[in-house]
């Protein structure tokens, strides 16, 4: 958990397994969340964010979410080649949304709620 900060920071789940929570709150400036192949519930969380957010999941199974919330600035949430149920949510956001899902397989869920500006979702 990474709570009112600021600058860049960088947080990394690789390999992993069972339940995976990253949380930041209230961060400014760039802030990256990547998980890399690992199994189960991993869950992702950025509230009261500004400026550049990106969260990657990569090759992970099980069931994934990653919350964008009242952020504002370039958001960008990715999840490539998961498995499972898998669910973006963009939630009062300002700026350049960009979710991104490749490759994913049974139940996927994209949300985009109360956005200003520009969104792109693929």
């Amino acid at each position: 958990m990474v709570v009112a900060c600021k600058g860049v920071n960088v947080q990394i789940l690789a390999a992993c397994q069972d339940v995976n929570i990253l949380m930041m709150v209230g961060c400014q400036r760039a802030n990256i969340l990547m998980v890399v192949a690992c199994h189960r519930v991993n869950i992702l969380i950025m509230a009261a964010c500004q400026d550049v957010n990106i969260l990657m999941v990569v090759d992970c199974q099980g069931v994934n979410i990653q919350i964008l919330a009242a952020c504002q600035g370039v958001n960008i949430l990715m999840v490539v080649a998961c498995q499972g149920v898998n669910i973006p949510m963009v939630v009062a956001c300002q700026g350049v949304n960009i979710l991104i899902m490749a490759a994913c397989q049974n139940v996927n869920i994209s949300m985009v709620v109360d956005c200003h500006s520009w969104q792109y979702v693929i």
